[in-house]
């Protein structure tokens, strides 16, 4: 029963650290998340494999792409998307993920937010500040998100 305990414990310690909040940047004037995943006992080369495989299963669809894999500087750089289903328009919501991976962690830059109405993909593209101002959109995007990252952790530590 102690066992268990102390095990949903440090549980929810680990998913806590997964709950960030779209916040200002105020020198890149951009919205960002930032995270900082401690896997203790992880090596640098199974983070790296782990985290791949993760974007793959996770980031198929239409918007997401790798931009760039480095295993001896523990980098990856990748374009997700997310559709956010909605009344009238879908709109897909793209962002770019920069992991950098080392010895027991992982951290996550989370920027470049763009939300682009499914039918004028093709006509314009209006960046974070001009068309993610809407609280849904906000709420969406962080809980989307935040439930990835959640996912990633429970992936590695499997």
């Amino acid at each position: 029963m102690k066992k268990l305990i102390l095990l949903l414990f440090f549980c929810s310690i680990t998913l806590v650290n997964a709950q960030e909040k779209l916040t200002m940047n105020e020198s890149t004037k951009k919205y960002e998340m930032n995270y900082e995943l401690d896997f203790t006992g992880q090596s640098q080369k199974n983070l790296f494999m782990e985290l791949g495989e993760w974007l793959a299963v996770n980031y198929s669809g239409e918007g997401s792409n790798l931009k760039f894999s480095d295993e001896k500087k523990g980098m990856i750089i990748f374009n997700g998307a997310m559709i956010k289903r909605a009344t009238g328009a879908d709109v897909l919501l793209t962002f770019t993920m920069t992991f950098h991976v080392s010895e027991d962690k992982i951290s996550c830059n989370i920027t470049n937010f763009l939300a682009e109405p499914r039918a004028v993909l093709v006509r314009q593209r209006k960046y974070e500040y001009e068309k993610i101002r809407t609280k849904k959109i906000f709420k969406f995007t962080e809980v989307e998100i935040n439930a990835a990252i959640n996912n990633l952790i429970i992936a590695v530590k499997k």
